[in-house]
């Protein structure tokens, strides 16, 4: 393993995770299509049309801290790429009948997969390594995001 590579690996997912809080900090600002669904058939009630907005907005947000000059395309690449991959999940779940809100692994990493996947598709210099660092971080920081926030009253269930 290369430090250099885990580092760069983590100065991506800092924005992909950014990304993945947008919706949820929609709908706790009363934002606009803050609670409005996409498709409660496609994707279930909880996927909504503000996450197309603010999962951009919150990665370029991050991309600003880090100085970065091309920080509204790689907002949109980054905060898009997390949000098509928390969609499709839920589309997938939905063709598999799964329940809305069901625990399943897949949701801890989606938003991880798809920004990852973005990144290594827009970044030249962007490796499967980066992708593997990518997805592997996100599994620990959201069980823990998760168990935190419900503790703290901020979401409805502990996964």
């Amino acid at each position: 393993m290369s430090f250099d590579i885990l580092f760069q690996a983590l100065s991506l997912f800092a924005p992909i995770l950014a990304a993945n809080q947008g919706a949820g900090l929609a709908r706790a600002l009363h934002l606009p299509f803050g609670d409005i669904p996409v498709s409660v058939r496609l994707l279930g009630p909880n996927k909504t049309v503000a996450a197309f907005y603010m999962g951009p907005i919150c990665a370029m947000a991050i991309l600003l801290l880090y100085s970065d000059p091309y920080w509204f395309v790689e907002g949109l690449v980054l905060g898009g790429g997390a949000i098509l991959g928390e969609q499709l999940k839920s589309a997938l779940k939905r063709w598999l009948d799964m329940r809305p809100g069901a625990p399943w692994t897949l949701d801890r990493i989606d938003f991880a997969i798809g920004g990852a996947v973005a990144a290594k598709l827009y970044f030249a210099w962007v490796t499967w390594e980066h992708v593997f660092w990518i997805i592997l971080v996100a599994l620990p920081v959201h069980i823990i995001g998760n168990k935190v926030s419900y503790t703290l009253g901020l979401r409805k269930t502990p996964h």
